[in-house]
């Protein structure tokens, strides 16, 4: 699902129009981004957290140079996804095995 089609589930949802569900999706984006860029971190339990995390720098063997070389401390964005949220993707797996269990072929992802 992309942008347009989140606005577009929200705008059907809650049957209001294309315009108010974008200011509305834009609204709760701006405030998920604002919690995890101030380092506060965003969850909803039971379905995902987003938090950040800092690496602090590292000296790392590069194979091709075959040297070292210093990997930059950076912060990096996390994303854990709650167990019932898990469940529901690992129903997925049943779907997927019984599409592809006929005909012994193998279908990509």
């Amino acid at each position: 699902m992309n942008k347009a089609e989140f606005i577009s589930a929200i705008a059907e949802k809650r049957e209001i129009t294309k315009k108010e569900a974008t200011a509305v999706a834009n609204d709760v984006l701006s405030i998920i981004e604002d919690a995890v860029a101030s380092g506060e971190g965003f969850a909803i339990t039971g379905s995902f957290a987003i938090k950040t995390a800092y690496k602090p720098a590292k000296t790392s063997w590069n194979e091709m140079l075959q040297k070292d070389i210093t990997v930059p401390a950076k912060t990096v964005v996390k994303l854990t996804v709650g167990k019932p949220l898990k469940e529901r993707v690992k129903l997925l797996t049943a779907k997927h095995e019984a599409e592809n269990s006929g005909g012994g072929e193998v279908k990509p992802f």
